[in-house]
This record gives C-alpha cells, sequence and structure tokens, in this order.
C-alpha cells in the first residue's frame, strides 16, 4: 500500500515536478524560439490572489480588484518591484479575452487606463508606506497633525482598545476629525497602524495578526521552516488570546488575504514537519493542536478530529504508540463518551511511517467496537461509518485487477499515438505531455476503475475514490448502472495504460549519440519524466501479469539502454561543440564515471566496454583519445574489450 502524503507533500510535489516541466520548456524555447514569452507561475497564496482580481474584472468590480492589488502587492513587495509589468499586462490580456477587444474602446464606463494608473499609484504608495516604517514617532504624528487629526498620545492609548484594527480606527477619525484624504488614505492608515504598534503593542491589532501569517508564508517559500513556526505561532497566541468568545474559528470575521482555517492546518503540518528535525517542535505542536480544541471547540468535526490525529502522530513520534496508548486510555476514563477520542486513539495504528502505511485493522477495529459500547456516545453514527469503512477497506485488494480490455464494436475508444514518428521530437515531446497529462489529470485511472467495475472486479481504493468524484458530478435523473461511454467528453483507451507508456518509450532510444550534433533535450529528460510519472502514478494501476512493479512495464534491456543514453548525454552530450573538448573540461569524464557507477546495473546488464561504448557514443578523434586513457588510469582498465561493471 502506498505511504499516506499530507495535502502539503502532495502539492509540493505537483509543484516540483511543474516547476521542473517549466525550466524543460524554458531551455528549449531559448535555444528555439528566443522570442517566445515563458509562462509565469505565482506561488499558491498568490496565484490565488490574481484568480481573484481576474474574476472581479470579469464582473468590473474595479474598486474591490484595486483593494485585492493592494494585498498582492503587500504580501510580494519584493517581487513587485520588477515584475509589476508582467502581472499588468497578464491582467489586460485576460480582460480582453473576458470582454473582446472591441469593447475595450467602446465602452465608455470601462477605464483600463484609470485602472493601471490606480495601479501605478499602489506601487509608489507602497515604497512610501514602507519608509514609514522608519520614521520617527515625532514625524509620525506631524505628518497625522497636517492631515487633520488633533493628535493626543493618552486619547490615542485609550482609543485603540475600542477597535481591532487601525483601518477600523483610521475610519474613525475620518469621521471624527471630518477629513477628506483622497490619495494619501494609505499613508494615513499606515501612520496610525505604526504607532499603534509601537506605543501599545499589548494591544489586539488585526494588521499585526495578518503580517505575521502573509510574511509567515513568504518565509515558507524560501524554506526557512522553524522561522516560519515561530512566527505563526506567535500569531496563533494572537488569535487564542482576542476571540475567547469566539467558539468557532469560521466565526472570525477575517479581512486577510489566506483563509484562516487553511492557516490553522497549514500550521499543524508545518509544525509536524518542522519535528522531524527538531523534536522540539513535536512538544509545539502538542500544545497547538491542545489549545486549538480548547478555544475553538464548536468548530467542524473534521477540523477538531485533524488536530487530535497530529497530537496523537506528536506523541507518537516523541514517546512511541505505548505512550499514545496510555494517554488515550486515560482521557476515556476522564470522557469516556467523546468520539473524537476514540477516532484518535485509532489514528495510532493508522499512522504513516518510514516504513510505509499499514493498518492494524483488528487493533483499531477493536477501538471502534469499544466506542459503540458506550450507549450515550456523542457521535454512534460517526463511528459506525468508520467501522464500515475500516470493513470495506480491509476487504480491497491491495493491487489493482488487469481486466479484460476488450470491449464491443458499439462501445467507443481512442485509439492513442497513432500519429508518433521516430524522427521528429516535438511530436514525441508532445506524446510524452500528453500521457503525462493522462495520468495527472487521472483519465487512465477513471477508466480502469470504470472496466473493473463493468466486469465485476473488486475495486482498490484508488478506483472506488476516482469513481466516487467521478459520479458525484451525474446528473440526479441518470440511471447508475447505465454505461459511462465518455468521461469529460473522451472516449475509453483502445489499449491499457501502460501499452501507451510501451510505445513511447522505444522513440526516446537513439541508435548513435552523436557529440558533435545537436540533440533534443526529451532524448534524456524525456526519459526521466516517464520514469517519475509511471513510478508516480503506476501504484494505483493496473500491470500485465509478468510485471510486479510499475516501471517494469518498459521491458529490461530498454530501459538499460535509455539509462546508459542518459549518462552518456548528461557528461559528453555537448562535446565537439566550439570550445567544448576533454581537453579543457576533463571533469567531463569523472561525470560520466559517477552516472555509470549510479546505473552500475545498466552497465553490468549491457556488458559495457570500451568497444562498446565508441559504438554506442561518437566523439570527435581527440577526445576519443583522451577519454579512453582517462577511463583506462581511472578504473584500472587493462583492454579496451573488459567489463566495465568489474571497475565501477
Amino acid at each position: 500500500m502506498k505511504k499516506k502524503q499530507s495535502k502539503k507533500n502532495k502539492f509540493t510535489q505537483k509543484e516540483k515536478r511543474r516547476q521542473k516541466e517549466l525550466e524543460r520548456q524554458a531551455k528549449h524555447i531559448a535555444e528555439h524560439e528566443p522570442h517566445k514569452e515563458i509562462e509565469v507561475v505565482l506561488p499558491k497564496n498568490r496565484r490565488e490572489l490574481i484568480e481573484k482580481i481576474e474574476d472581479m474584472l470579469k464582473k468590473e468590480d474595479w474598486e474591490n480588484s484595486v483593494k485585492l492589488y493592494r494585498g498582492y502587492y503587500k504580501c510580494t513587495l519584493r517581487e513587485a518591484r520588477e515584475g509589476v509589468e508582467n502581472i499588468q499586462e497578464e491582467i489586460s490580456e485576460k480582460r480582453k479575452i473576458f470582454l473582446g477587444e472591441d469593447s475595450l474602446e467602446e465602452d465608455e464606463d470601462f477605464s483600463p487606463d484609470k485602472f493601471f494608473s490606480r495601479l501605478e499609484k499602489i506601487q509608489e504608495d507602497m515604497i512610501i508606506l514602507e519608509a514609514i516604517t522608519k520614521y520617527s514617532n515625532r514625524k509620525i504624528i506631524q505628518e497625522l497633525k497636517r492631515l487633520g487629526v488633533d493628535f493626543d498620545k493618552e486619547e490615542f492609548l485609550e482609543e485603540v482598545k475600542q477597535f481591532r484594527s487601525s483601518e477600523d480606527l483610521a475610519k474613525h477619525w475620518e469621521v471624527k476629525y471630518d477629513l477628506t484624504l483622497k490619495e494619501e488614505e494609505d499613508l494615513f492608515w499606515k501612520s496610525i497602524d505604526v504607532l499603534w504598534g509601537r506605543l501599545a503593542p499589548e494591544v489586539f491589532r488585526e494588521e499585526e495578526l495578518i503580517s505575521l501569517i502573509e510574511d509567515g508564508y513568504d518565509l515558507l517559500e524560501e524554506e526557512e521552516l522553524e522561522k516560519v513556526c515561530l512566527m505563526w505561532l506567535k500569531a496563533w497566541d494572537l488569535i487564542s488570546n482576542n476571540f475567547e468568545r469566539v467558539l468557532d474559528i469560521e466565526e472570525i470575521k477575517w479581512r486577510g488575504i489566506s483563509s484562516l482555517v487553511d492557516w490553522c492546518q497549514d500550521l499543524e503540518m508545518e509544525l509536524g514537519e518542522a519535528g522531524e528535525k527538531d523534536s522540539s517542535f513535536y512538544d509545539k505542536r502538542i500544545a497547538y493542536c491542545q489549545n486549538f480544541c480548547s478555544v475553538f471547540p464548536k468548530s467542524s468535526r473534521a477540523l477538531l478530529e485533524e488536530m487530535k490525529i497530529a497530537e496523537v502522530e506528536s506523541y507518537c513520534a516523541l514517546k512511541g504508540k505505548e505512550k499514545g496508548e496510555e494517554i488515550f486510555k486515560s482521557l476515556i476514563e476522564k470522557n469516556p463518551n467523546c468520539s473524537l477520542n476514540y477516532l484518535a486513539w485509532a489514528s495510532i495504528y493508522t499512522i504513516s511511517s518510514s516504513e510505509g502505511f499499514s493498518v492494524d485493522y483488528d487493533k483499531v477495529e477493536k477501538i471502534y467496537e469499544m466506542a459503540l459500547e458506550r450507549k450515550t456516545l456523542d457521535d454512534r453514527k460517526l463511528i459506525l461509518l468508520r467501522l464500515k469503512a475500516l470493513q470495506e477497506e480491509r476487504n480491497r485488494p491491495p493491487h489493482p485487477f488487469l481486466p479484460e480490455w476488450t470491449f464491443e464494436k458499439n462501445i467507443p475508444t481512442c485509439e492513442l499515438l497513432s500519429d508518433l514518428e521516430s524522427d521528429n521530437p516535438y511530436e514525441l515531446e508532445e506524446a510524452i505531455d500528453d500521457f503525462i497529462f493522462r495520468l495527472e489529470s487521472g483519465y487512465f485511472l477513471n477508466w480502469e476503475a470504470l472496466v473493473c467495475k463493468e466486469q465485476g472486479f473488486p475495486l482498490t481504493k484508488d478506483q472506488a475514490e476516482a469513481l466516487d468524484d467521478l459520479f458525484a458530478f451525474r446528473d440526479e435523473e441518470e440511471d447508475e448502472d447505465e454505461r459511462i461511454l465518455y468521461i469529460d467528453e473522451m472516449p475509453r483507451p483502445k489499449e491499457p495504460w501502460y501499452e501507451m507508456a510501451r510505445k513511447i518509450a522505444p522513440y526516446l532510444l537513439l541508435e548513435q549519440l552523436r557529440t558533435d550534433e545537436y540533440l533534443d533535450v526529451i532524448y534524456t529528460e524525456g526519459w526521466l519524466r516517464l520514469v517519475e510519472m509511471i513510478e508516480y502514478y503506476g501504484q494505483a494501476l493496473s500491470l500485465p501479469q509478468d510485471v510486479s512493479t510499475p516501471i517494469n512495464i518498459i521491458p529490461q534491456a530498454l530501459q538499460h539502454q535509455l539509462w546508459l543514453q542518459v549518462c552518456f548525454d548528461q557528461a559528453l552530450g555537448d562535446i565537439g561543440e566550439e570550445d567544448i573538448n576533454l581537453t579543457n573540461q576533463p571533469s567531463r569524464i569523472d561525470s560520466l564515471i559517477e552516472d555509470l557507477r549510479e546505473h552500475r546495473k545498466s552497465v553490468e546488464y549491457l556488458n559495457l566496454t570500451l568497444n562498446s561504448l565508441h559504438k554506442r557514443v561518437t566523439l570527435p578523434k581527440e577526445d576519443k583519445e583522451i577519454l579512453t586513457k582517462a577511463m583506462m588510469n581511472k578504473l584500472g582498465v587493462t583492454s579496451l574489450d573488459d567489463l566495465l561493471s568489474s571497475f565501477l
């Protein structure tokens, strides 16, 4: 069974794969299409901001889109100074798509010039607002008096206690002093905010909380995990100490950019990540989870359960399952009717570890049955549902069945890769992109699950979840037993998923690698991408009867040949180009030896010698001689026909 992954890990892996793909595209575009723009990918919270802005532009909500843009600048000030034009162009293009080119000129109510001039003003304002933080208190008070505020320190210290944010106090003063601020509204608010933080730091203000959370997300992108956790724990203290009367976290009125509920879950997960490096963060995670359940006991049951389980994970990481057992036996003695305690206790036996993800079904079932013995249990239905799900999970096959992949003539199918040509790297790249898209989008998994259901095979957990998601979008009038012919307007593949991979892989192998000729990156990186995707997504898909692991859907001989091709190209790929040779770059030979050692099984499988190496790789004569002598000296090879695997 696959190792369980956190939401964060799933997102990170997907983003890493996406970033790797963008880097590959960028390299190709820089070499072949320098005029073409390269896609800009924003980090998660900023990307969501841009999407919100675009949605408001679509609705012609100029005022709120500008307000959101101010938030975008606030959390990306460093990047905004360098990249504002790119983002403006991006939104402008989106606007054109929404309304059409003609309406940009004809619609009198629409004023893109005003909108973008306002954005430029925001950029200037943000630089000014940052400067205010360096002003002395005296200078800030002078600015407030210039704007029309009759400032009195003692009165100010009393007034801040009546408001939750600097923005609210600013609005109050606008009315109180009958101010007309116009373009200086931001300067006015920021001046109040800085003074509040200096003169009354003990009084809660929402801006401090927002800053701690959003700055933490910025640090998270820089992988400053421990700093993030400490910053966010400080933010949590502000929440827990200033919202005592709110019992449900979702009831807090929040002006921040991030979702407060999502942030609470992110804090729990990041504390767990930090605990893997420094165990003291497990203690902090335990305290946080306990405090959350105490401060917001009316939050959603799912959220409270997540906090309880995180607490258990931390106890187990620190002191083992035995200590977790003791803790929950004690909790249940004190409160035997709390279903969350039983669920958290059971999670001890369903937690992933370095060895993988496994469930002690007997132990978990025993805990659930113990809960059901309580006649006054607070949520009997929840425990019954979990028990039923556990029993279904227990009876699921560990691996997918291989269904019969032949269908009646009236069933529509899709034939993949019918136009692939061996000498066209662009078509090969498109084929690989298409295959990976079908893996990532669930195309293969959805159809395998449906075919298994049609043929009466029991479904794995992944297949069952795929069908649940699929059927969730069906109309109520549709018959569940009616045969599905299309998913997202696409019919089922004519062949199983692995046949597509088997068709693509041979096209990646070159008969001869010439170092003095341009080699498209797809021939090396294409294989690396295929391996990564097949190993990751193939875990949930069926395999041929003679194959035990996903990557082995590719014939062994072809795998080893492709790995050697990667070794040769990475170390020697551009030898022979101008000013690139083994005379001035001898370290290339060391890189080749390291790569061959890493793939020693392939070297051994293919009986690689120096003679056969030169049959696979063509180098300029001088470089060939240098490589041969260096390999013999560095490895101790005595003959061109010696098996290199014996010397690696």
